[in-house]
């Protein structure tokens, strides 16, 4: 049995879930994560991920994940369309979609919140 999200982030906390037209539905997640893995009970920084499924296979656990990351240099995860096209449409016939936010280009932390010009980290 492929493991739930859950046991994939046991400090994560999903903030919204929506039903889009096309019979998909949205769930955003905030992953609540150490800065520093050396120092697991210090400050800590939220990663953004909005997972992508079926309607009706949202919760079902024996559908498997698959990270999708955004290759080129500055550009956001890809944003999801409804109803779903392309190799979306297709991966949603066997995965639930993870859509990472891997450069803070949508709901995660700025670069220059956690790495400012004086190298220190915000509160």
């Amino acid at each position: 049995m492929p493991p739930t999200f859950a046991a994939l982030a046991p400090g994560g906390v999903a903030v919204s879930r929506k039903t889009l037209p096309g019979g998909i539905v949205v769930t955003e997640h905030e992953l609540f994560v150490p800065l520093d893995h050396a120092s697991p009970d210090g400050k800590t920084i939220t990663l953004f991920v909005r997972e992508v499924a079926k309607a009706g296979k949202e919760k079902d656990d024996s559908m498997p994940f698959i990270l999708y990351l955004q290759g080129g240099p500055g550009f956001p995860s890809p944003r999801v369309s409804a109803p779903p096209g392309g190799w979306m449409k297709v991966a949603l016939d066997s995965f639930r979609v993870l859509l990472f936010d891997q450069r803070g280009t949508g709901g995660v932390w700025g670069f220059s919140k956690v790495y400012p010009w004086n190298g220190r980290i915000q509160p």
